[in-house]
C-alpha cells in the first residue's frame, strides 16, 4: 500500500503529540502534587555536649512568674515570658544581640514558640538553663531540653552524656555542673 507523503507526516506529528501528552500530563500532575504538600519540618534536639558548647548562657535560675505575651523574635513568635532571678552564671558569651552586656540579676525568658514540633513552656521553679538570643530576646537554646528542672539538688539529665535526650534520669546537680565544666574546658569546644 502506498501512502502519500502528507498522510505519513501527519501520522508522525500525531504520534509525537500523543507521546508528548502521555509524558507531560503525569509530570505536571506529579509537580502539582509535590507543590501542594505541606512543607513541614522537625525540630533538631541537640545532645548534651552540643547544647553546652553552643549555649550563649548557662545559668541556675529561679522562675518566679510566667505570663502570656505575643512577642516576635527573629525566628519565632513567643507566647510566654518568664520572669527569672539569676542565682549563678556558669557560662556567658558576650553578645551584640543583647541590650546590656552582662546578665543582670533579673531576666526575662521567652518561650511558647509558634513551632509545632517543639516548644519551650515555662513553669515557676528552679532550673538549670541553656540560653541563646533570638534578636534581643533570651530563649532556650535546645527547646524544652535546655530548661532542666532542679529538685532537691537533682536535675533530670542525659544518662549517656552527649547522647539521646530520650534517655534521661535524675542526676546530682554537682555531677552535671562538673560535666558542663569539663565540656567547656575541652579543646574541641
Amino acid at each position: 500500500m502506498h501512502q502519500t507523503p502528507y498522510f505519513g507526516s501527519a501520522l508522525k506529528r500525531i504520534s509525537t503529540g500523543v507521546a508528548l501528552v502521555l509524558v507531560s500530563v503525569p509530570v505536571v500532575c506529579l509537580l502539582v502534587l509535590v507543590l501542594c504538600l505541606p512543607a513541614g519540618s522537625k525540630a533538631y534536639f541537640a545532645p548534651a555536649d552540643e547544647m553546652i558548647k553552643h549555649a550563649e548562657i548557662i545559668a541556675l535560675v529561679d522562675i518566679t512568674k510566667v505570663s502570656a505575651v505575643s512577642v516576635k523574635g527573629s525566628h519565632w513568635t513567643y507566647s510566654q515570658v518568664a520572669d527569672a532571678r539569676v542565682e549563678k552564671v556558669i557560662k556567658e558569651v558576650p553578645s551584640e544581640k543583647a541590650d546590656a552586656g552582662k546578665m543582670t540579676r533579673s531576666i526575662k525568658l521567652y518561650g511558647g514558640e509558634d513551632f509545632e514540633c517543639a516548644r519551650c513552656n515555662f513553669v515557676p521553679g528552679h532550673f538549670l538553663v541553656f540560653l541563646r538570643h533570638d534578636g534581643p530576646l533570651l530563649v532556650s537554646s535546645n527547646w524544652h531540653l535546655a530548661i532542666r528542672p532542679l529538685k532537691n539538688g537533682m536535675v533530670e539529665w542525659y544518662t549517656v552524656f552527649g547522647w539521646s535526650p530520650a534517655d534521661m534520669q535524675e542526676v546530682p546537680l554537682k555531677d552535671v555542673l562538673n560535666q558542663i565544666k569539663k565540656t567547656l574546658a575541652s579543646p574541641d569546644r
